[in-house]
């Protein structure tokens, strides 16, 4: 039983350290949107600001799974909605894979200092 909870113990400190590469402020470079990822009550939270407008978007859901970030986007003026896959490259890039009414779009993100 020890050993269980042991290995228990072990997987949940991994996955909160795979969790954590994603916080801090991330910008796509006027491509898309900036977020900030930050970890409040031990739950990720996710802030999105369109690159372009400066207007937040409404995320309706985030998702950690498998060392990937999912993320369900809504941009209220007009109702545009994306779903999004964030992916760590390294540790001053994320990789996300947007998808949306126009198709399948793959963009860099990097570390804001």
């Amino acid at each position: 039983m020890k050993k269980f909870f042991t290995t228990l113990l072990i997987i949940l400190l991994n996955q909160i350290n795979a969790q954590q590469e994603f916080l801090g402020n991330w910008s796509s470079n006027g491509l898309a949107t900036d977020i900030s990822v930050s970890m409040v009550e031990n739950k990720i939270n996710v802030n999105s600001v369109s690159s372009v407008s400066g207007n937040p978007l409404q995320t309706t859901e985030i998702r950690y799974n498998k060392n990937k970030l999912y993320l369900k986007n809504n941009y209220v003026p007009n109702n545009w909605k994306t779903n999004v896959v964030f992916v760590v490259k390294d540790k001053k890039t994320l990789m996300a894979s947007i998808v949306n009414m126009n198709g399948i779009f793959e963009i860099e993100y990097v570390k804001k200092e």
